[in-house]
């Protein structure tokens, strides 16, 4: 249970202590495990070493005690020692090392002072000059820049000299990636994902605390949209402190909780210090109560339990640790506000809200958040791209499948979206989709898979669910699937299944999918075992079936609360639109 600050630091030294024994000889490096990225297995082990630090130095910053400190910063000695063994190495452009470093600035600019009993002077300037060489390379124009830029705080903290010039162009490409009310791009991408809270705000934050005297209008504008975007991102979270698995990285697991903590590190208040208390600690105590370490107490590759159908070409053994960047409010003294106020729950909300910057719809229910994406997609295309960023809605409490094959229907993740068999028995997933409209009360996005045929989607949240319409115009013989949440199949599971609904109660709660228009055929789907984010368990999908040529309409209600009832709702269909209760919605398709 976590609700003070000594709890969480007992339970950051319980995971150091899992980690410990795995050190290398000069302690400057980690081996944890033997799966590969597509950088060299020294940086695997560098990584896993560095990013332990990202819950290391708050921990030091806010008068905590670390066990095995010497180990971990005699590790960094040798490290940066360029005659030993262990030795890091320069960098080079656009490599992961760069990414690394960052958490070791951060030691430097948050405790600096905590480790000067460890490091003589000739020591800490070599850590310095290690540091200030990874400052000239090339960074990717994205939000790589602030790891440069935290750099240059680290060296400018330490009254060591760094290039202000090079500093000045990250921040400006910084600048360039701002969009508006709190919402920056990745980059030139239509991705906005966890790394706009856990990158973007987050290490803004730590500068908006550290660099307020030298730097004080830009703090100031960091700020501010970081108090406008947390009005946005508080929609990711539920009641039971879990937040949307969305996106790539979410082997990074709690870090979804990391914007929260920053905020209050920094003391940038989106809403009550209470309530952001509480948002942080449900969601630690949510994670640390799932299966996601191995035996040996390592955190895995993975979301709810270990899963390498999850990962990225650039999820190492020891990426998990990122998750560590929610350990910020260890800085925090115990004596102060966030420890002693008492948790807050979420303030109640409206059922939805848009958020146009990005592409989304989000909604809340008694117990679970759900984002309906409208646009979003990753240029580099990450494994899974479709399955993360393209599918209709995204769960707290059913997270999503990842599909294993395109040619066998049972290992293809037709959950919350839509899908389309050809003539030859090959399936795709919607992908690219575009937003078209979006309001705080419903979403149009088209999706165009092949030439000559465009799917045009209407998303309207209710109290108990969506309803999703589709407009289908094609000049090819397709099968389409309409897929609700996933459902854990075992045996408790009990299923209704008519011609025009499906009703699926199991271990991880209710989904229901109805036929609007009587068009379809209602199918079960099964999936495999660890294709669920959550559950390594089998699950069963609803799905609403239908074959088309040409134009046809179809549509369904995917229900996820209120179990015995379901009242039928009046649609009218005209050409270019849907009247739902008394209200024209236009498909856009003109």
């Amino acid at each position: 249970m976590i609700s003070t600050r000594k709890d969480l630091e007992n339970k950051l030294n319980e995971m150091l202590d899992c980690v410990y024994p795995y050190l290398s000889i000069n302690n400057a490096r980690l081996n944890i495990g033997n799966t590969r990225t597509k950088y060299s297995r020294e940086i695997q082990e560098f990584e896993g070493f560095a990013r332990l630090f990202w819950g290391i130095a708050p921990c030091l910053a806010g008068n905590g005690d670390v066990k095995h400190l010497h180990h971990f910063l005699d590790g960094i000695k040798h490290g940066t020692t360029i005659s030993d063994a262990e030795y890091w190495g320069e960098s080079c452009n656009r490599s992961q090392k760069l990414v690394e470093m960052a958490a070791l600035a951060c030691v430097l600019i948050l405790a600096s002072d905590k480790i000067d009993n460890y490091f003589d002077s000739t020591e800490k300037e070599q850590l310095l000059r290690w540091l200030e060489h990874g400052i000239k390379y090339d960074y990717p124009k994205n939000n790589w820049q602030f790891f440069r830029v935290l750099i240059c705080v680290a060296l400018l903290k330490n009254n060591h000299s760094y290039p202000i010039e090079i500093m000045n162009e990250s921040l400006d490409y910084i600048e360039s990636f701002y969009i508006g009310d709190g919402w920056y791009q990745d980059g030139k991408t239509k991705q906005r994902d966890y790394y706009i809270s856990f990158a973007f705000h987050f290490y803004s934050l730590i500068y908006v605390k550290t660099m307020d005297k030298e730097d004080p209008k830009r703090c100031e504008k960091w700020k501010q949209r970081a108090l406008i975007f947390g009005k946005d991102f508080i929609n990711f979270f539920d009641r039971e402190g879990r937040a949307i698995p969305f996106g790539r990285s979410m082997t990074y697991r709690f870090a979804q909780c990391a914007f929260w903590s920053a905020c209050a590190f920094a003391e940038v208040y989106p809403y009550p210090i209470g309530v952001i208390k509480g948002i942080v600690l449900r969601n630690l105590r949510w994670w640390f109560q799932q299966e996601i370490y191995d035996k040996s107490g390592i955190l895995t590759i993975g979301y709810g339990y270990e899963n390498l159908v999850l990962a990225e070409d650039y999820n190492g053994p020891g990426s998990p640790y990122w998750a560590f960047k929610s350990l910020l409010i260890l800085a925090l003294p115990k004596d102060h506000l966030f420890w002693t106020v008492k948790e807050e729950p979420l303030p109640k909300g409206s059922l939805s809200k848009a958020l146009p910057h990005a592409y989304m719809l989000v909604q809340s229910l008694t117990n679970e958040a759900i984002a309906f994406s409208g646009e979003q997609y990753v240029s580099f295309e990450p494994g899974g791209v479709a399955d993360k960023y393209c599918k209709f809605a995204y769960s707290s409490k059913y997270a999503f499948n990842l599909s294993r094959d395109y040619y066998v229907k049972e290992r293809m993740a037709l959950d919350s979206t839509l899908s389309i068999e050809d003539e030859n028995g090959n399936f795709i997933l919607r992908r690219k989709p575009k937003l078209l409209y979006l309001n705080d009360y419903y979403m149009v996005s088209v999706w165009k898979p092949y030439e000559g045929t465009a799917i045009y989607s209407i998303l309207i949240p209710k109290e108990d669910g969506h309803m999703r319409i589709h407009k289908v115009i094609t000049n090819k013989s397709l099968t389409l699937y309409d897929g609700g949440f996933p459902i854990i199949d075992n045996d408790n599971i009990k299923i209704q299944n008519d011609t025009d609904k499906a009703l699926l109660e199991g271990d991880n709660g209710f989904c229901g999918i109805y036929d609007l228009l009587k068009n379809t055929e209602i199918e079960l789907v099964k999936n495999p075992p660890n294709a669920n984010l959550l559950t390594p368990e089998k699950t069963l999908i609803p799905c609403a079936r239908i074959k088309v040529n040409d134009t046809k309409i179809f549509g369904t209600y995917i229900k996820t609360e209120n179990i015995d009832s379901f009242k039928s709702i009046g649609i009218e269909l005209r050409e270019h639109s849907i009247v739902v209760s008394n209200q024209e919605i236009l498909f856009h398709d003109q």
